[in-house]
């Protein structure tokens, strides 16, 4: 079983690839969870349409509309109650990934986080 990870009001289950935020519940396709998982883990880096094909569809040849409509799908589940934009378009250079430093929460004591951060990747 995976840890949750936490940031902001989010909490991420990547088993059951739910993003919770309160009572608001969206359960992700599995590539835009796999899309999500990358962007969180690499905040403030430039990610080119190739970086992302590399990293998210395993360097499979597609279109730059399959990975903006991945990120558009995101971006909907992540716009719940006015909430930020994580995910920055950078014209014709690809996404700046602007999520906050997120938190392990152990599957035991849900309400307790781990002291690591964005600086440790999700399992």
């Amino acid at each position: 079983m995976e840890p949750l990870i936490r940031f902001d009001n989010w909490v991420w289950n990547p088993n059951t690839l739910e993003l919770r935020n309160g009572a608001h519940v969206v359960r992700l396709e599995p590539r835009v969870a796999h899309l999500f998982r990358y962007l969180i883990t690499h905040p403030g880096d430039l990610l080119t349409h190739d970086r992302i094909v590399e990293a998210v569809w395993d360097r499979r040849v597609l279109s730059d509309e399959a990975v903006r409509k991945a990120v558009s799908a995101l971006r909907h589940a992540l716009a719940f109650d006015g909430a930020e934009n994580y995910i920055r378009t950078i014209h014709k250079k690809g996404y700046l990934s602007t999520f906050p430093d997120y938190f392990v929460v152990n599957l035991e004591t849900p309400d307790s986080t781990d002291t690591e951060n964005s600086s440790t990747p999700p399992p």
